[in-house]
């Protein structure tokens, strides 16, 4: 027991967290991971069909304020930005982003998707989900920061699109 509490600790102290300074106050901590995410999404769709995503998304981190979230001084925003490029995995830095889907439900970012042509396809998002407190509401000065926590995750899923039968 000790020893998996121990590698718990080392794990949280070795992973990737960045702290970067940013022109809207915010005190941003930002985190990259994918260990809770997954996509039902169908391996194979038809071309010129919308076909209905759903990313099943548990942060357990943040559901620890799930029951203070929306009341008071804290709130939550989750948003799921997809990319769809043929044969490839996009690297982050490559995404071009042309839709947003928002969720305010804490487990499950519903999307769409429509593909014009057969091929293989990847679909590629990112989630970001942001829990942000309000310290200045009630503060004279308007230059305090704002605390926030950041967390983002790649996803990526293959899908085939194939001629409708």
């Amino acid at each position: 027991m000790k020893i998996k509490v121990f590698l718990m600790i080392c794990s949280l102290l070795v992973s990737c967290v960045d702290k970067k300074k940013d022109s809207n106050n915010v005190d941003r901590q930002i985190v990259y991971t994918n260990d809770f995410t997954n996509m039902e999404f169908p391996d194979t769709v038809s071309r010129k069909v919308i076909t209905e995503g759903v990313i099943n998304y548990n942060l357990v981190e943040y559901n620890l304020f799930r029951n203070s979230i929306g009341y008071g001084r804290v709130s939550r925003f989750i948003e799921f930005y997809p990319y769809l490029a043929k044969n490839k995995i996009i690297a982050e830095e490559n995404f071009i982003i042309k839709d947003t889907f928002y969720t305010q439900d804490v487990n499950k970012i519903l999307f769409n998707v429509k593909f014009d042509s057969i091929g293989i396809y990847y679909l590629n998002g990112i989630i970001k989900d942001m829990v942000i407190w309000d310290t200045i509401t009630n503060v004279n000065s308007m230059t305090s920061k704002l605390p926030a926590k950041f967390n983002y995750s790649i996803i990526n899923k293959k899908v085939v699109v194939i001629d409708k039968e």
